[in-house]
């Protein structure tokens, strides 16, 4: 696909298969050299440390969805203890990727979530889900991971850092 030009979008979730997508941009820009093609890699649920560098060094384009991120019980039941706490470090490192050089693009998911801007990028931006109180978006509360994440928080916000 490279070859032909085709700009590639990986569905990349763990970080066995952000890898692979890596490995694979990799391998195609040895055999056909750079290009103008952008590969995106989304959802990037878990991002091992040493693949973040990767996305600029290959020119992809980490996309990702705020909401996907948006801190509930299924996080906090199956998930985190699911990816163990070395894992659940680097469980959606959106603040991490731009600081690595990486390029973010970011998009809904819809519909599997909202597909309203207006809560992606407050959950984004923000520890709350929208409304002062934490209340329901379109029947569903969106929390957000961690203020210390997000990669639209300028550094030193409120004394926190990005992650």
């Amino acid at each position: 696909m490279d070859a032909l030009g085709f700009q590639c979008h990986f569905h990349a979730l763990g970080d066995r298969a952000v890898r692979d997508a890596l490995d694979a941009i990799e391998a195609a820009r040895a055999a056909n050299g750079r290009s103008d093609t952008r590969a995106h890699l989304a959802h990037l649920q878990v991002v091992h440390p040493a693949d973040m560098p990767r996305f600029a060094r290959l020119g992809a384009t980490a996309t990702i969805q705020p909401l996907r991120a948006a801190h509930e019980p299924q996080m906090d039941e199956p998930t985190i203890p699911f990816l163990g706490s070395e894992r659940a470090a680097w469980h959606y490192p959106f603040g991490a990727l731009p600081r690595s050089g990486a390029t973010l693009a970011a998009g809904s998911d819809g519909p599997a979530s909202s597909p309203g801007p207006p809560e992606a990028i407050h959950v984004a931006v923000n520890p709350r889900g929208p409304g002062a109180d934490g209340a329901p978006v379109r029947r569903r509360t969106w929390w957000c991971w961690t203020a210390t994440r997000s990669p639209f928080r300028p550094r030193g916000s409120r004394g926190r850092a990005w992650r």
